[in-house]
């Protein structure tokens, strides 16, 4: 499963097998991939009807013949799916402008399989390192949330640590 999968910028990224997405290649180099990697079914959802159509086009035009389901949906309301439905949940760059990211995130782990799935992410928010960083990202936060509907500045680890989730490296 993919939440906020938009229009399927990550598709490029999957193992369909054969040789594989950019994602599988980077895989295997870091010593992650396995045999058992390979896709054999793909749900995307984003609330977005028009980002959605995208996705539907860009596998067409991929010729992908692994099971793509695409739909449109609210991802901090995934009870269209029962618990632990999902070996894999992916999130790139969506934190940052769900209503209640915590709340995606718990439902996020609901659906994802208890015994050896996994829960990917990738996001962007406040440093914590670097304070200057932060002020940059605070004064800028109004114009750009008004332009991208992202609020870059959001404390991703705070998010994380309010919704339960395990981070492991």
């Amino acid at each position: 499963l993919e939440v906020a999968s938009g229009t399927g910028r990550n598709l490029d990224y999957y193992n369909f097998g054969g040789f594989g997405g950019l994602l599988s290649v980077l895989a295997g180099v870091l010593g992650f991939r396995r045999e058992e990697d390979v896709v054999t079914k793909l749900v995307l959802t984003d609330k977005s009807e028009e980002m959605v159509k995208t996705a539907i086009n860009k596998v067409t035009k991929m010729g992908i013949k692994t099971d793509v389901e695409i739909d449109v949906g609210d991802s901090s309301d995934l009870s269209r799916f029962a618990d632990n439905s999902f070996d894999t949940v992916v999130d790139t760059f969506g934190l940052c402008s769900f209503d209640d990211p915590v709340k995606v995130l718990v439902e996020m782990q609901r659906v994802c399989r208890k015994d050896g799935g996994v829960i990917l992410l990738m996001e962007h928010g406040r440093s914590n390192y670097w304070e200057w960083l932060d002020k940059v990202l605070d004064e800028g936060r109004d114009k750009h949330v008004e332009k991208w509907g992202c609020e870059w500045n959001r404390d991703i680890d705070k998010i994380i640590n309010d919704s339960g989730l395990l981070v492991e490296s």
